[in-house]
């Protein structure tokens, strides 16, 4: 597991996941649902809107309820949960459609629920490294998301960044193996073991942010 996740991890746990009721947000393979429900989470919701990667999420988590679905279309009655999670998937919503997302997520948030989010940090040297932000990958600052967040009636409580020189070389031998050579990662576990160490200290690479309903 790498260190962006594992960082999202810890943030979980300090919010606390036992008995309570939880979403999220772009599950993709479920590896969050799956660590909630090993945390104990009463009920662990999630949504995609990929249909192969919600097959594969199935998978990998069979008692996580599971559905297709969008960010911005949250078809969940109100006061729903006690934690939502977006992790890395604000950057992919459609451009201009995330008060429509954090609406949505507060509409369904619980009086003093909690939305945990990981997403690309808006600094010059990690934009100009990240191949992804020349083809629209979009990156925020703590500035833009907490008045996002402010705006549809969420207060932020914690943000940190982190991540570095190692995240940064190792999604461009990401990309350039997956997207060029169409090969599997060379390294992985030795550039994971870099990644953890380096997500452990404050960096310019990801944001992390926790929100709360009043």
């Amino acid at each position: 597991m790498t260190g962006r996740l594992e960082a999202c991890i810890e943030l979980a746990k300090k919010i606390g996941i036992k008995n309570k009721t939880v979403l999220d947000i772009g599950c993709s393979y479920a590896w969050f649902c799956r660590f909630a429900l090993e945390e104990k989470a009463k009920k662990v919701y999630g949504i995609e809107p990929d249909s192969e990667k919600l097959t594969l999420a199935r998978k990998e988590a069979p008692k996580a309820i599971l559905s297709q679905g969008e960010a911005g279309y949250l078809n969940f009655p109100k006061d729903t949960f006690d934690l939502v999670t977006l992790l890395d998937v604000i950057e992919h919503v459609p451009v201009n459609s995330e008060p429509q997302v954090f609406s949505e997520i507060h509409k369904v948030l619980k009086p003093k629920g909690y939305l945990l989010i990981s997403t690309p940090f808006n600094y010059w040297l990690s934009n100009l490294a990240d191949p992804a932000w020349y083809l629209g990958h979009r990156h925020y600052s703590k500035e833009k998301l907490t008045k996002l967040l402010k705006n549809a009636g969420l207060k932020v409580t914690y943000t940190s960044v982190r991540g570095g020189f190692w995240e940064i070389l190792a999604m461009w031998v990401l990309y350039i193996s997956k997207w060029i050579f169409r090969l599997d990662m060379p390294f992985e576990e030795w550039f994971d073991k870099k990644r953890r160490v380096e997500y452990q200290n404050p960096g310019k690479v990801g944001i992390f942010v926790v929100a709360q309903k009043s």
